[in-house]
């Protein structure tokens, strides 16, 4: 009976991982999916050791956009409007996406990796070679990959593709 219990115990815990990867995975595709050639344009940031790209869906950037974005890429800062749906890649690989209510961000094993800072609406997120920082007003943590859903307020924070906790901010 014991062991029962645990096996379920167990089977729902791991169901939930699960589910949470299945979901950021499925985040992801969508934010990569919705940004296609015909419908965004794309800046390009070089770097000594690598480039930065960002990629923002055209038909959502407005004059009056309040997705605000400053990038401090080796202490050159570029800030612009991006709309309601943009993605970032450096050296080709997503460390940073916005999707309607979801911000995304993710670290990249690089151990020569240059300096990059995004400030986004109230949140700053600092990639090192190994985590990002992320600050929030007052409040600060560091996660390997996180996202922030602006409807419940919360970052999910994941490790090796499972989400390991929540954290409450408030609104942006």
């Amino acid at each position: 009976m014991k062991t029962k219990i645990i096996f379920i115990i167990l089977f729902a815990a791991v169901s939930i991982f699960a589910y949470a990867e299945e979901s950021l995975n499925g985040i992801i595709k969508v934010m990569v999916d919705n940004i296609k050639v015909e419908n965004s344009r794309c800046i390009t940031i070089p770097g000594d050791k690598g480039v930065l790209r960002i990629y923002m869906e055209s038909k959502n950037i407005s004059p009056h956009s309040i997705e605000y974005l400053v990038i401090d890429y080796n202490g050159n800062q570029t800030s612009f409007q991006a709309g309601s749906n943009f993605l970032i890649t450096q050296d080709d690989k997503l460390v940073f996406g916005k999707h309607k209510d979801r911000v995304y961000a993710k670290i990249n094993d690089n151990t020569y990796k240059e300096q990059l800072k995004i400030k986004h609406n109230n949140f700053l997120y600092d990639y090192t070679s190994n985590n990002i920082k992320i600050t929030v007003d007052d409040n600060k943590f560091t996660a390997e990959e996180v996202l922030y859903d602006r409807s419940s307020e919360k970052f999910v924070v994941y490790s090796n593709g499972m989400a390991v906790k929540q954290i409450e901010v408030g609104a942006e």
